[in-house]
């Protein structure tokens, strides 16, 4: 009997934990330069740190990177207003 799925065991799931541990940093990486953009873009102060604890806590996992954009995204707007007082 041939195998399904190709001679390597385990084929499917090494691939998808090669994705995985592939697209996390990629898409840390990406959310994090989005928000250097974004913040740089609102006069943010502190722009880069945003994206380098952005980048980091998406490295640490992906619960947490996502837990930063959306604080991030909450903030903006205050950040934003931060940055027109100073």
């Amino acid at each position: 009997m041939v195998p399904l799925f190709g001679s390597i065991p385990g084929g499917p799931e090494l691939l998808i934990i090669f994705l995985v541990f592939l697209l996390v940093p990629v898409l840390g990486a990406a959310v994090g330069f989005w928000i250097y953009r974004d913040a740089k873009g609102r006069g943010v102060p502190y722009a880069p740190a945003w994206a380098v604890g952005t980048v980091a806590l998406f490295f640490a996992g992906f619960i947490p990177g996502l837990l930063a954009l959306a604080v991030y995204l909450y903030m903006r707007e205050e950040l934003a207003g931060q940055a027109s007082v100073a």
